[in-house]
């Protein structure tokens, strides 16, 4: 049985949960779409009532700031303001956005597939990078995996390592340690 939060927390958990439920049962499913002609007003209120952003309340959100673009560090918002962006989008735009050479990787690689699974299917992108990856790497190191996010590369390492110790015999060892409170990504 998996422990979700402490005793102590779960009454105010469930009781947070039936208010989120009770609210949304009471909201439209099915609201207008946001073409992009809707007024600011409007599509805060589209996100308020349908998006649930990460590190914050279902029910009592965090306010949002509408972006309307980016471009290197900087964030335009649509009221006009501009943000800079020091966490570089959570760490996945360390070269900023818009980058004129990064889009246009995107955009050539858009003209032949913007995604396949990895399952049974390769295709040359991930085999260039593989084979690059392998030469960076040190001796021995001649395997990669692909995975799209940093919780999942730690879920597969724990995988390859309980697999590991079953393909040496030892299908006992599989005890794993962690820091308390350690940071591993956000799921």
């Amino acid at each position: 049985r998996v422990r979700l939060c402490s005793a102590a927390a779960r009454p105010l958990l469930r009781r947070n949960c039936r208010r989120a439920l009770s609210a949304s049962a009471s909201e439209s499913h099915h609201p207008p779409p946001d073409n992009g002609d809707v007024s600011l007003e409007r599509h805060l209120e589209i996100d308020r009532t349908h998006l649930w952003h990460p590190y914050t309340s279902m029910t009592a959100p965090l306010p949002v700031y509408p972006v309307a673009r980016a471009e290197g560090c900087r964030i335009e918002l649509e009221t006009g303001a501009s943000l800079v962006d020091g966490m570089s989008s959570w760490w996945c735009a360390i070269h900023g956005y818009n980058h004129p050479a990064l889009n246009a990787a995107v955009t050539d690689q858009l003209e032949d597939m913007s995604h396949v699974m990895f399952g049974g299917l390769t295709h040359r992108p991930a085999t260039q990078l593989a084979s690059k990856l392998v030469e960076l790497s040190p001796p021995g190191i001649n395997k990669v995996f692909l995975c799209d996010s940093g919780s999942v590369s730690v879920e597969v390492a724990i995988k390859m390592a309980v697999q590991y110790w079953h393909q040496k015999d030892l299908p006992g060892k599989k005890k794993l340690l962690t820091l308390r409170g350690g940071y591993h990504g956000d799921t």
